[in-house]
């Protein structure tokens, strides 16, 4: 729809918005977007976020963008909609607000996102369905002014909104109006009065804030323009003090396409510490042409302390910048949050007694980037009247080790920090993948309550190891680039900066290209040169000591990064005049993970912290991911860990674990044995339109040892969860594609679904779903008849396509009657399916069908009947049953026909009845494959 952002000046962007951040700091994605708009010219329109009062997030709190808040369809404010003030300054966020609740928009075919309207459209709810309004408002603002910059295309329409009943930093100016925007020809520049915060000083009164704004008139002729301003308490609506916020002036003549500059002064002496104030400031034209709103605000802090924290990294130095300071309310909500600059941590906090956690970044070789992460924490730390310091040297914390018997790498890391006195979850931080290494400081248990300081480890196959021989070499991603898969000993070819001149006179074919660009060189012309040449693999080395980040824009061929301190140590093995063989062990797909959470509780002790892994104290799961036949690329695991307080409460927000995994093939999962952490583990196959989900139900592992899991297992057939009479409604819960471990739900919002009940032959009700149902009928007793059907014909789903199950059962409702249950054979499947869900045709074959009633103790099954199918239906061949030693399990040995004759599929259909009569008739289409 729109040119590229260096094309198109003041162009609007339209983004979903990130996680809430804690406040006293901007964000990195914030401050993306801001240098983005500052770079290009560009207009980001952002959503506020969904999460409710006070949570205004990253990129949403970007100072330039134009954050939108949804409203409903009266016009008053959403209530999941995210409102500030603003991160760090207290400004107004979001600016502006649009429609968000039941908004219809296209639908993927296939999808189930919202509430769809019919096959093409789907209604949804959200700020991210507020901001296209808002996007297309400025798209069209910028069609009739060519020329306007994007700081005039947001105060277009933060000025001419239309008011709501809600306070400016809750849904901003109001209802964006393009229309307004357009034909009032007036504005202010910048769109908003932010005040920011009146910084305590102790000892002296707070000095006045001031700022100044420019109204402009577009129009063709001078116009006047009263200035009025509305600032209020963010609670209550008590008139301020007078001279509290005042105007320069209050009427201002504007010439036709001039600006007039007015300025706001506040007095934060004669206003109430620790309260927002905003409002408005109007500038409305006397021949009402127009009339500009121009949000305010202002916080006026508190009295505060400085907590200063200075850091050495593990190399001597200081700590990196982005390195954190967290200062915890020991009993209430509140979180302080400081910034490090040059190796020195500090943050302003109100006196009382606080838990201090500090996350200190070392940096590699190269100064910028980190190595390792060291967290502090110290609780009760009290603050009266004096300011407090001290320092923390991260050559004095440990690293948390893992024995596992074999190299692995960590791929996603938190550390969890949670305080028993605090009445909310504890903090939790996630690191950045490239964070590999975590050490912690000793720590002494706090004299009130608990602590409990966790470190959440997720490892795997290292992806990309590297060597020449015995000198390791340290391999980073390249985002982008394609993955070196496999195991390989290559020979070393340097091609300088990775110039033509560079490749010059050089066999590259079949080799590993070492190659280190100029700042500035595009990675991608090395990458697809030496495909060109037939390389089998390049790296791209830094220029200079430490890691090198970078995209290598093609997948021509497999690629990566290596420090400058290994481009140093090859090079100088090259000048020996002898090739160089670089091993390289490439594994994108892990064939293990652990997903270990490692919780101290009330200290960290000195020395070394290593977990051991094994069956003695760990839960290892072999998770067997059986492929569907048609599904294209890897598998994508998930999990996700909850840590409790032994009850039902949560320490922390659940923590999710994703990574691509192999696809018919078996994943060693490590699991810490804890009773407080509860895992639900699962596996998706990514499909046009959405994902196939197989899900884990959530449990937690007490017991260290061995157990085995099936993924994406045939056969999978519909399952009647309770069927019961409850006055006169017949309630049906069922349950489809259920697999044979009885544990796993296939979930698949697109199946074809449906159930028809019928009374005395009389159809009573249809419905499309297939899981659940609450039919009124007729008191008495009667004989029905459920037929339910469950079709999936999604690409990835190639067994057990079809299930049709015609349910018999005699039941007497009465409307004074609770719940009378009824119990009807509930149908399984055993087969010895390969990972690939088939089995070996002309070989014989074992089939477990199961038949045991809904609810145990009741009618015990009379008889089983089962046909199988190799041509759809078509025909059916009964199997002889014979009882099995467990209660209600029968086993037959069939046959599939080989050679030319091979089918592809066998359909199944068993047919069971209790000794009460009730029955159950099922067929399951294509079952399972056969090769």
């Amino acid at each position: 729809m729109f040119q590229s952002a260096t094309a198109l000046r003041a162009r609007p962007e339209g983004r979903r918005t990130g996680s809430p951040v804690p406040r006293d700091r901007r964000p990195r994605l914030s401050v993306a977007v801001d240098q983005a708009t500052a770079e290009h010219g560009t207009l980001f329109v952002v959503s506020a976020g969904n999460s409710g009062p006070d949570t205004i997030g990253t990129p949403a709190s970007a100072k330039d963008a134009l954050t939108v808040g949804a409203l409903n369809r009266d016009g008053t404010l959403a209530n999941f909609s995210s409102t500030g003030p603003r991160i760090g300054d207290y400004g107004v966020k979001p600016d502006i607000s649009a429609p968000g609740v039941g908004i219809v928009a296209a639908r993927a075919k296939g999808t189930s996102l919202g509430r769809p309207v019919d096959d093409l459209y789907t209604a949804l709810d959200g700020t991210s369905m507020a901001s296209p309004h808002v996007a297309g408002a400025a798209a069209l603002l910028k069609q009739a002014h060519p020329d306007w910059t994007w700081q005039q295309l947001k105060s277009a329409l933060v000025g001419s909104a239309q008011p709501g009943d809600y306070r400016a930093e809750e849904g901003g100016s109001g209802r964006v109006d393009v229309a307004g925007a357009q034909t009032q020809s007036a504005y202010a520049v910048p769109a908003a009065f932010n005040l920011g915060a009146a910084p305590f000083v102790d000892g002296a009164p707070y000095k006045p804030v001031a700022r100044e704004i420019a109204i402009h008139n577009d129009a063709a002729a001078a116009r006047t323009f009263t200035l009025t301003a509305s600032i209020k308490p963010s609670a209550g609506d008590d008139p301020l003090p007078d001279g509290a916020v005042r105007l320069s002036q209050s009427e201002v003549t504007v010439p036709a396409g001039g600006a007039a500059s007015v300025t706001i002064t506040a007095d934060p002496n004669l206003l109430t510490a620790e309260t927002l104030y905003s409002g408005f400031v109007t500038a409305a034209a006397t021949d009402s042409s127009a009339s500009v709103r121009v949000p305010a605000s202002l916080y006026v802090e508190p009295p505060l302390r400085t907590i200063t924290v200075r850091g050495t990294a593990t190399n001597g130095k200081p700590v990196l910048d982005d390195s954190l300071l967290l200062v915890h309310d020991e009993t209430g909500f509140g979180t302080y949050q400081g910034v490090f600059r040059n190796g020195v941590g500090t943050v302003r906090v109100k006196p009382g007694t606080y838990a201090v956690e500090t996350v200190l970044l070392s940096p590699d070789a190269g100064g910028k980037q980190v190595q390792n992460v060291a967290l502090s924490v110290k609780p009760e730390v009290r603050i009266g009247d004096d300011n407090v310091e001290w320092a923390l040297d991260a050559r004095k914390a440990s690293e948390v080790t893992y024995r596992t018997g074999r190299d692995t790498e960590q791929q996603a890391g938190s550390l969890g920090y949670w305080r028993s006195t605090r009445p909310n979850f504890g903090s939790l931080i996630a690191l950045p993948p490239d964070f590999k290494h975590i050490s912690l400081f000793p720590t002494q248990a706090p004299k009130n309550g608990t602590q409990e300081i966790t470190v959440f480890s997720t490892r795997t196959a290292p992806l990309l190891a590297a060597n020449t021989g015995p000198e390791d070499l340290h391999p980073t991603p390249l985002d982008s680039a394609k993955q070196f898969e496999g195991r390989a000993g290559l020979e070393l070819v340097d091609v300088a900066d990775g110039s033509a001149a560079g490749f010059a006179g050089k066999n590259v074919k079949g080799k590993l290209v070492l190659a280190t660009p100029a700042p500035g060189q595009i990675i991608s012309s090395v990458i697809e040169q030496a495909k060109a040449q037939g390389a089998a693999a390049v790296a791209i080395g830094n220029t200079e000591p430490g890691r090198l980040e970078g995209a290598a824009g093609t997948q021509a061929a497999p690629a990566f990064a290596l420090p400058g301190e290994d481009v140093r140590d090859l090079r100088r093995l090259l000048t020996r005049g002898k090739s160089v063989k670089v091993t390289l062990v490439g594994t994108p797909l892990t064939p293990f993970l652990y997903d270990l959470v490692t919780p101290y509780k009330n200290t960290v002790p000195r020395g070394p912290l290593t977990v051991t892994v094994d069956e003695s104290s760990h839960a290892h799961v072999s998770a067997r991911i059986h492929d569907r036949g048609s599904v294209v690329g890897p598998a994508n695991y998930t999990n996700y860990s909850e840590r409790t307080d032994g009850g039902y409460g949560s320490l922390y927000a659940p923590l999710v674990t994703q990574l691509a995994v192999r696809r018919g093939a078996v994943l060693g999962e490590w699991f810490s044995v804890d009773p407080r952490t509860s895992y639900t583990a699962g596996v998706a196959y990514a499909r046009t339109g959405g994902s196939l989900w197989y899900a884990d139900t959530n449990h937690k592992i007490q017991q260290a040892g061995r157990r085995t899991v099936e993924y994406f297992k045939v056969v999978n057939s519909w399952k009647l969860a309770e069927l019961k009479a409850k006055g006169t409604n017949l309630w049906v819960v069922g349950d489809r594609f259920l697999d044979p471990t009885g544990l796993y739900t296939m979930r698949e919002p697109a199946d074809t679904k449906g159930m028809t009940l019928y009374r005395n032959g009389t159809q009573v009700s249809k419905s499309t779903i297939s899981d659940f149902a609450v039919v009124p009928v007729a008191s008495g007793e009667a004989d029905y008849r459920l037929e339910v059907e469950a079709r999936r014909d999604v690409p990835g789903w190639e067994y057990s396509t079809r299930v049709t199950s015609t349910v018999s059962f005699r039941v007497n409702p009465q409307p004074d009657s609770a719940n009378n249950y009824v119990s009807i054979p509930e149908v399984g499947y055993g087969v010895g399916v390969d990972l690939s869900n088939r089995i070996r045709a002309d070989k014989p074959q074992k089939l477990t069908v199961t038949a045991r009633p809904t609810r145990t103790g009741e009618a015990k099954i009379a008889k089983v009947q089962t046909w199988i199918s190799y041509d759809d239906g078509q025909t059916w061949s009964e199997l002889a049953l014979a009882p099995a030693g467990a209660d209600g399990t029968w086993k037959a040995t069939f046959k599939v026909p080989g050679g030319k004759s091979t089918p592809k599929y066998a359909s199944l259909r068993t047919v069971a009845t209790d000794a009460n009569g009730h029955s159950i008739d099922q067929t399951v289409e294509r079952a399972f494959g056969v090769r």
